[in-house]
Order: C-alpha cells, then structure tokens, then sequence
C-alpha cells in the first residue's frame, strides 16, 4: 500500500509540475504572438505608407503631363495659326487653319476628360453641351446669326466611349458650321434596349444626291468613319426634317444605367 501511495504522489506531483511548466510558457507565447503581430502591423503601416507617397506622386506626374500636353497641344495650335497668315496661297491657309482648329479640338476634348478622371461614366447630354459651347466660341462671330444648340435626352455613358464621341461632335460641326445659315442642331436620342443615337443637322443648301460618305475624300468625312467604326455605331446621311440641309447620324450600342429627358 506504502509503494502504491508513493506511486500515487509520483504522478500527482509530476503532473503539478507539467501544469506549473505550462502556466509559466503561456505568457511568453502570448507576448511572442504580440510582438509578431506589433511587427506585422508596423510592417503594414510602412507599406501603406509607402504606397500612398507612390499614388501621391502618380497623381503630380499625372498632372504635370497633362499641363505639359495642353500647352504642346496650344503651342502647335499657335503655330499653325501663325504659319497660316504666312501662307502663300489660299487654299494652304485654310489647310493649315483646319490643322489648328482640328488640334484645338484635340485639346478641348482631352481637357474635358481630364476632368472626369477617376469617373467611369460621364452624363453625355453635359459634356456635349461643353464641347458645343467651345465649338460655337471657336467658330461664330460673338453676336452672329449662327447658333449651336443641343436637343435631347440626357444619358450617361462609359468615358472611354466618349472621347470618340467628342471627335465626331467636333467634325460634324465643323463641316456643317461652313454650309448653315444660321442654327445647327446637335440632338441625343435613346431607347431602352440600350440603342443610342447622335446626330447632326444644319440649315444648308444640303447634300448632293450622289453623296457617299464612304467614297467621300475629305479628310474629315474620313476620320468621323474612322471613329465610328471604332465604337461599332453606324453612320446615316439624310436631309434635314424640313426638308433643307444635311442631317449626319450615328448610332452606336450602349447600356442604359441612368436616363432623364430634358429639353
């Protein structure tokens, strides 16, 4: 009985001890796990940190380039204005005044996305009405007879899909601003299936019966093809709804987030 008290206490008192071991490692692998943690975080904060001063001078560069770009674009537009009036003939001023205006145009769209940085959609109906509004200043006489104005519905779009867009606003307009006689009409329609259209029209004498958009020369004609079959629209040529002038459509497929109709 003696032997099997004393192996009874043996093992008590062994397992008191491994107890007594136990409780003494917990609080040093707690304070281990805190201290691997302490770092870790100190680890995160510093690359956060570190990313944050990257994006922040991302965004400077960013800006800086396109400081940069518009004066370039600015400073081409100057010389070609200048190098207009030194022109010996005619027909080589009005090439090189359709340079400068085409380039400025460039700038004014690249201007107006520039603000919409960040934006993955942008309300077409008030970035048209931008561009027209700049059109009509770089175009007409203040105090004129001629007129831009914008009809339709207001929608919103990709801002990726826009800056085609804008081109072919400004060509569209740019041609029809040398045949109307006093108001050229830009107008925005849509559907629900998501069918948008974008179309052109002026007061003109209008378009030969002959005309073909496709076997056009202009350099124009052919940039706005260019860019409409870079967002898979179509391009329709019409008379306009009186009967007088042209009227240049494009359609082009859209989804639908957001829609509200405005004179």
């Amino acid at each position: 009985m003696r032997i099997a008290k004393a192996v009874v206490e043996t093992d008590f008192r062994r397992s008191a001890r491994r107890a007594v071991v136990r409780e003494k490692h917990v609080p040093r692998q707690h304070v281990s796990t805190t201290v691997q943690l302490k770092n870790a975080l100190a680890r995160e904060d510093a690359l956060l940190r570190e990313q944050s001063d990257l994006l922040q001078r991302h965004a400077t560069m960013a800006q800086e380039f396109e400081h940069r770009l518009l004066n370039s674009l600015q400073l081409i537009v100057s010389l070609l204005s200048l190098q207009s009036r030194a022109a010996t003939t005619p027909e080589a001023a009005t090439q090189l005044k359709i340079a400068a205006n085409r380039v400025a145009a460039l700038g004014r769209v690249h201007r107006q996305l520039h603000l919409l940085d960040h934006q993955e959609k942008v309300e077409f109906k008030q970035y048209i009405q931008h561009l027209c509004e700049d059109l009509s200043r770089l175009l007409f006489q203040q105090g004129g007879t001629h007129a831009i104005v914008l009809e339709g519905a207001n929608v919103e779009i990709p801002t990726a899909l826009g800056i085609p867009l804008g081109f072919i606003v400004n060509e569209l307009i740019t041609n029809s601003a040398k045949y109307a006689k006093g108001i050229i009409t830009v107008r925005l329609g849509t559907a629900s299936t998501g069918c948008h259209s974008l179309s052109v029209s002026d007061d003109g004498p209008g378009l030969p019966v002959e005309f073909d958009p496709a076997s056009s020369k202009g350099l124009g004609m052919k940039i706005i093809q260019s860019l409409v079959k870079q967002i898979g629209g179509e391009l329709h040529v019409a008379g306009a709804d009186d009967g007088h002038g042209a009227c240049f459509t494009v359609t082009f497929d859209c989804p639908v987030p957001s829609l509200s109709n405005s004179a």
